[in-house]
């Protein structure tokens, strides 16, 4: 079984097959019994990582991520779609505005160690990364438009908006499609 003596911190002395690492608020190390099905996995450094946006791309990513038990928060702005993913995810929802400080807020954005702004609209997509990056996000991804990224050399948006990286899906599907001609 799991039987250990138990340090400050919970679990200390657990036998390392059955415990995984995480972070909590104050970004101190601490550990607990992983779930039978992940028993194989020593140490695993979990983040906190929010999408704003659960189209095909943020729900596959956030379905993705928290099977791989990171902590998962999902801003969305449609009610019926927040319903939707509070039933299928293992995931905080918040249904709002992704380039909302209050939202940003309740996501603990603060604590981010992942923003992912992937909603369809450019604007949105630079003006929630911003934000995120401002209010403490350790890193920003930001969907946009091909467009954008084609007019990259004529105004540098990632130093502008303070975003990590900038990413097409059209021009990534490009890309691998130009592997294969």
């Amino acid at each position: 079984g799991l039987a250990g003596t138990l340090g400050p911190t919970g679990f200390e002395s657990l036998p390392p097959s059955t415990m995984a690492a995480s972070t909590d608020q104050r970004r101190k190390r601490h550990y607990f019994p992983l779930p039978p099905k992940r028993a194989g996995v020593v140490f695993r450094a979990f983040m906190n990582i929010i999408i704003v946006g659960a189209g095909e791309i943020g729900l596959h990513l956030a379905k993705s991520l928290s099977d791989q038990l990171h902590d998962i928060c999902v801003i969305e702005q449609s009610e019926s779609l927040a319903a939707e993913l509070d039933e299928l995810l293992d995931a905080q929802i918040v249904r709002s505005s992704g380039a909302s400080v209050s939202s940003l807020a309740e996501a603990r954005v603060d604590q981010c160690d992942l923003f992912l702004a992937l909603t369809s609209d450019d604007n949105t997509n630079l003006v929630a990364a911003s934000m995120a990056k401002s209010l403490g996000a350790k890193k920003t991804i930001a969907r946009v438009h091909y467009s954008v990224q084609r007019e990259e050399w004529l105004f540098d948006y990632k130093a502008h908006f303070g975003v990590g990286y900038l990413f097409s899906p059209e021009r990534l599907a490009a890309v691998e499609l130009a592997k294969f001609v």
